[in-house]
Order: C-alpha cells, then sequence, then structure tokens
C-alpha cells in the first residue's frame, strides 16, 4: 500500500474574512493549479499572519500533491516551488524505496480508476486514507528510475509539439488581424473594400419538415457536426418537425451565442434546433471566407452590439437584427484567396493537434506497459 512508504499531508486555508492574511510573500497552491502537473508560479500567495493562523502547510520543490477534493480529485503535479498548500491538497513524501515521479505516473494512469471506486455523490472525494491504502505495484528503485526516463522522452515530445501548436494558433490569430481587416493584402489585390450590410451576403434559410435527415450540432469550437458525436444528453424534441434545414455550405449559428463566437461553416446537409439561425449565401459571398470573418474578434463585438437583450444570458441575434449590421468585405476573388490562405493555416493547426493526441496515447499505453510490469526496461 502506498502509506507503507509514503507519509501524507494536508494543508489548509485562511479566514477569507480577514484581508491581511491574503496577498503576501508566501505562495499558495490550490488544486486547480495541478492540471498544469508541474507548479513553477501560483495566483494566490499568503502574508505570514495568514500561514501562522491557518492549517496551510509547506511544500519543498519535488513534493508529489494530489488534489483530493472536487472536479480535480485524482489530479496530480508536482511542486518546483516552495510554497503553501490548501486543505484540497494532500502531500506525499515517499521515502528511498519509491520516486515521486515514478509514484505521479502510477497516479496519473490509475485516477479514473480510482475515482470511479471511491466517488460518493455528483463530486468525487478522496482522503489521506483512501490514498494510503492505494495498492501500488513497486518495482526496484533503480527500474522506477529507468521508467522516469523513457516517460520523460515522450513528454519532451508532447512538449515540443503543444508549443508548436501554440505557435501555430498564434500565428493563424495574426493571420486573421491582418486579412480580415485589410491591413494586409495578398498579392494582386489592390480594390477598395466594399462596405455593406450583412444581409447582402445571406439570406435566411427556413426549411422545416425534413425529419428524414439526420440531427446536427452546431458547436463553438468543432463547427457543425452530427447530434451524436456529442458527449451531452440528447434534450432534443421528439417532434422534429419545425427543425430547420442545414445544407452543405451553409453557415449556421447560436442564435443566443453568435456574439460568442458560436458560428461555423457546414459540411453536411441535416437538420437543427430552432434555435439557431441558418444562413445561405448570397452571389459575391464565399462562405469559407465569411465562417472565418465572422469569428474574428471584431466582428464577435459588432454582433454583441447588435444582440438584442437586457442582459449577456438573454442576448439574441436573430436574423432581421443580423442583415443589418454593417461590414467591409473585399470582392469574391480575395475573399476565396484569404479564405485559402486561413484554411492552410487551420490544416497545419490540425494536423498538429492530431500529432499530439497521438504522442499522448502512445504515453498513456507506454505507461500502461511499463507500470504493470508487462515491459521490463533492462
Amino acid at each position: 500500500m502506498l502509506g507503507e512508504f509514503a507519509r501524507t499531508y494536508s494543508g489548509g486555508t485562511p479566514s477569507r474574512g480577514k484581508p491581511s492574511y491574503f496577498g503576501g510573500d508566501i505562495p499558495w497552491i490550490r488544486s486547480g493549479e495541478l492540471n498544469q502537473q508541474f507548479v513553477y508560479e501560483t495566483e494566490g500567495t499568503l502574508t505570514k499572519e495568514g500561514f501562522d493562523n491557518s492549517s496551510a502547510k509547506m511544500v519543498s520543490p519535488g513534493t508529489l500533491l494530489l488534489a483530493i477534493y472536487g472536479a480535480t480529485a485524482g489530479v496530480p503535479g508536482i511542486a518546483h516551488i516552495e510554497a503553501a498548500i490548501n486543505q484540497a491538497i494532500l502531500a506525499i513524501v515517499p521515502n528511498e524505496e519509491a520516486d515521486s515521479m515514478f509514484l505521479f505516473h502510477w497516479l496519473t494512469l490509475n485516477r479514473q480508476q480510482i475515482i470511479n471506486e471511491y466517488q460518493q455523490g455528483a463530486q468525487p472525494n478522496l482522503s489521506a486514507e483512501i490514498v494510503k491504502s492505494l495498492l501500488v505495484a513497486l518495482p526496484p528503485p533503480e527500474q522506477q528510475g529507468k521508467i522516469n526516463e523513457t516517460i520523460a522522452i515522450w513528454d519532451e515530445a508532447i512538449n515540443l509539439q503543444t508549443r508548436q501548436l501554440q505557435q501555430l494558433r498564434r500565428r493563424k490569430e495574426g493571420l486573421c488581424d491582418e486579412l480580415l481587416s485589410g491591413s494586409t493584402r495578398l498579392p494582386g489585390f489592390t480594390e477598395k473594400w466594399a462596405a455593406d450590410k450583412l444581409g447582402s451576403y445571406f439570406a435566411e434559410r427556413v426549411e422545416r419538415g425534413n425529419i428524414e435527415l439526420p440531427l446536427l450540432a452546431i458547436t463553438a469550437s468543432q463547427g457543425i457536426i452530427h447530434r451524436d458525436k456529442l458527449e451531452k444528453r440528447d434534450t432534443s424534441n421528439e417532434d422534429k418537425s419545425k427543425y430547420k434545414r442545414v445544407r452543405v455550405g451553409d453557415i449556421g449559428y447560436n442564435t443566443m451565442r453568435m456574439w460568442q463566437g458560436v458560428s461555423a461553416l457546414s459540411k453536411f446537409d441535416g437538420i437543427v434546433s430552432p434555435a439557431y439561425t441558418i444562413l445561405r449565401p448570397l452571389d459575391g459571398c464565399d462562405a469559407g471566407f465569411m465562417a472565418y470573418f465572422f469569428k474574428w474578434t471584431p466582428m464577435i463585438h459588432r454582433f454583441w452590439r447588435h444582440s438584442q437583450g437586457l442582459v449577456d444570458d438573454t442576448l439574441l441575434c436573430k436574423y432581421d437584427s443580423f442583415k443589418t449590421i454593417p461590414a467591409e468585405v473585399p470582392d469574391l476573388a480575395e475573399q476565396r484567396a484569404i479564405a485559402e490562405v486561413l484554411n492552410t493555416a487551420e490544416a497545419e493547426i490540425r494536423l498538429t493537434e492530431r500529432r499530439l493526441a497521438a504522442l499522448r496515447e502512445q504515453k498513456r499505453g507506454l505507461l500502461q506497459q511499463l507500470l504493470t510490469g508487462a515491459i521490463r526496461l533492462a
């Protein structure tokens, strides 16, 4: 059992009613910060007075930490700074038989199984006694070190792909700012952009009764996808006779969340909830360009200003409001050229995302083999 080769302790939180307890020089780790795996800095800090008047405890660099309460329960992390911890974190300090990094990998691999076994109620909660009772197959220290070295190779590859993905996303964001504003023009294009209303580029599509078509959903991050691909529970009406049709090449948007960027170009024929607005592109409009244009930050702000409602949660951007929104748009040829550049940037992002997902899956498979002893390192 883990408690046979490691001691544990948790921290605490000073009284929230004492402002003088917070904002000092002592870093204070909270459980949500363990999601980043290695903790190099903290958002919260304590004063010496706050630390002395609480059950908060210090951890040293290299200490293994484990979130034990709430949504992050079971998430491990490694402190790379000297810091205090709150009561939702368990510090795990192994003796000479065990290595903190090895235990970190073991907890990462087995987190879901641990949560499934001990979850009670809506939120999972662990305790020091539960953690100390976990059965860990512990190889000799030398083998633990070799496992750590092997996994570190995958971690470095994952970190490299993660940094590349961040760079590609920043590059695409910069391209959007330059190309969608007209501040940078592609070679061969010099015509002045037209200032017009969005109703000049799109008509509303209101076709109902196509209940034989597949049900689709419009999402902020995945675009328009088949509804059964969503993990959320299906709350659609059984009677879909009033659902709206979407055709390939249309743009659909969430009428209540257009100002949050929930819009997408459709690659499918299908039907969607009446809560969505469907746009049919007119002559002179490239829907691929417009799909990027609608997610550009200045346009998001424009959608917010033209949405109707008393508070953000009730803002609606119906087609009658949408069609009156002014926009500066290039001619069709330049729209298509810009869309092609942004499509290439997006394809690079998607490829890197797939590579990153593959590396993470490889790492998980390797952990499974190494931590169960199925593969032994010489």
